[in-house]
């Protein structure tokens, strides 16, 4: 079969083009599906992780953020699905009292996407404002 230059040509540049706005707009799809937010608990921070409506989070390794000082934090919540597949209630972590603002670190989970079965692990550097007291 002999192919077309123009058809080779428009499958290879489109998603190179599509890569390429992704970048100029400094944003990536996973950015958007996940995101960690804080707030105050007792003498320390709640951290609930967040999906987009509709994607899930994978409950059965879960998910975790290490923080720039090597502390590791998981996520976890006692609402799961039937199967133990999926958090049904958005997981949390909680982090004892800090002088810090803001904490950076390396969030690992797996969400699986809505209309999808299969979960697909991602790594994202993420920052999270610490609301003051």
């Amino acid at each position: 079969m002999k192919s077309d230059g123009s058809s080779i040509l428009r499958r290879t540049v489109a998603p190179m083009v599509l890569l390429a706005g992704f970048a100029a707009a400094g944003c990536h799809p996973e950015h958007q599906r996940l995101r960690v937010e804080a707030n105050r608990s007792g003498s320390g921070y709640h951290l609930v992780l967040l999906a987009e409506p509709g994607d899930r989070i994978n409950a059965r390794l879960k998910p975790a953020l290490e923080l720039a000082n090597g502390t590791i934090l998981r996520f976890d919540s006692a609402s799961i699905t039937a199967d133990s597949g999926y958090f049904s209630a958005p997981p949390t972590a909680e982090i004892g009292a800090t002088e810090a603002t803001e904490l950076h670190g390396v969030l690992r989970a797996g969400i699986c996407p809505a209309g999808l079965e299969v979960c697909e692990p991602i790594k994202l550097d993420i920052s999270v404002r610490l609301p003051s007291a």
